[in-house]
């Protein structure tokens, strides 16, 4: 209290017979010091069996973060999450969120209906769909398709971000960006490590920065003769590029049946003839890291990752050193800080990473 004004309060808990927990702390922000000094008076103040205090987390803020570290913590606790083994979603009538999303996909793209039909047969598959549902019926959906991304000497797990739309009358309400922030963090949990996409139209770019993609990733005209190609000869030309997405045999089948759909309405259709800009996020900046510390064995340094509000495991810290990688909670000295797409910045400064063939 100053002058009978109250300025600051805070309420806690126990945990246990040795921690108490800070539950909430508020303070007039006009009073310099009012934070620590509430702070300071509550430790004061607690019976003398407990021998920490628990601040609670820092929400990847850079700001709370900074606050919570000036303490000098003793411990900084592992996060975690728990999850349903099984969504819910997965017990829901598969066939109608199907149908729904095929309407919203027809409605949102205008796709020929052979195409459609082809992508809904042979691409799609229920594990795939990310939706948002209201009223019991898909109002917003994506795919997380999967694939393989030869990173030099290394494959990890990759999704392609398709068919990311939301039905008209819910438009600039956020569910695209709660639905792609859903999808990351589903991604994480399936070890995906990353995430990429071609953006539809010139405007998306800097929606999907603002999800944590950048553009260090292009998708290339394929082989001139590839219509002509059997697998195994497209499979030796991508597999000797250095870094690229790489495509199976099933997956190669469909992009030459859809050349095909594409011919049959239009017979001038050409594949294509430019580089297109595409984008690429980072799902698991620990398997990203690790990747880029296998090739450069001679770097050595100390990342923090922060404000990644998608994927909160990634907002740690992280030791690169004669090739390896470890993660801790415990700050590290002289630590570079980094966003996440920064750090796909720092990954990737030096790589041509690649695409083609893609759906898009």
């Amino acid at each position: 209290m100053v002058d009978g004004k109250l300025i600051a309060f805070t309420f806690g808990c126990p945990i246990t017979n040795r921690t108490f927990d800070v539950c909430v702390e508020k303070a007039d922000t006009a009073y310099e010091g009012a934070f620590s000094i509430i702070n300071q008076e509550f430790a004061m103040h607690l019976p003398e069996q407990y021998e920490y205090m628990n601040r609670e987390e820092d929400l990847g803020l850079e700001g709370l973060r900074y606050a919570k570290l000036s303490y000098k913590p003793d411990i900084l606790l592992e996060k975690n999450v728990v999850m349903e083994k099984l969504p819910l979603a997965q017990e829901e009538n598969q066939e109608r969120i199907k149908e729904e999303t095929i309407s919203l996909w027809r409605d949102t793209f205008h796709d020929p209906e052979a195409f459609i039909e082809l992508y809904f047969s042979r691409v799609f598959k229920p594990e795939y769909n990310v939706t948002c549902q209201l009223n019991q019926h898909t109002v917003a959906a994506l795919q997380t398709l999967p694939y393989q991304l030869k990173y030099y000497n290394k494959e990890v797990k990759t999704a392609y971000i398709s068919g990311v739309s939301v039905r008209e009358e819910y438009r600039k309400q956020n569910l695209g960006a709660g639905l792609m922030s859903q999808a990351h963090f589903r991604l994480y949990h399936k070890d995906v490590v990353f995430a990429t996409l071609i953006p539809a139209e010139e405007w998306l770019y800097d929606w999907y920065a603002r999800c944590g993609y950048t553009q260090h990733i292009t998708c290339t005209p394929p082989p001139a003769d590839v219509d002509a190609m059997d697998f195994d000869t497209f499979d030796r030309w991508q597999r000797s590029k250095p870094c690229i997405v790489l495509h199976d045999k099933e997956g190669f089948d469909i992009v030459k049946e859809d050349f095909r759909i594409a011919q049959a309405i239009d017979p001038d259709a050409k594949r294509q003839q430019n580089d297109i800009p595409s984008m690429i996020r980072i799902i698991n900046a620990e398997m990203a890291l690790t990747l880029y510390a296998g090739c450069h064995p001679e770097k050595e340094e100390n990342i923090r990752v922060y404000n990644d509000s998608d994927i909160p495991m990634n907002n740690i810290y992280f030791c690169i050193k004669k090739g390896k990688v470890t993660r801790t909670n415990y700050p590290l000295p002289d630590t570079r800080s980094l966003t996440i797409q920064e750090l796909a910045d720092y990954i990737f400064a030096d790589d041509t990473l690649l695409m083609t063939l893609m759906l898009n």
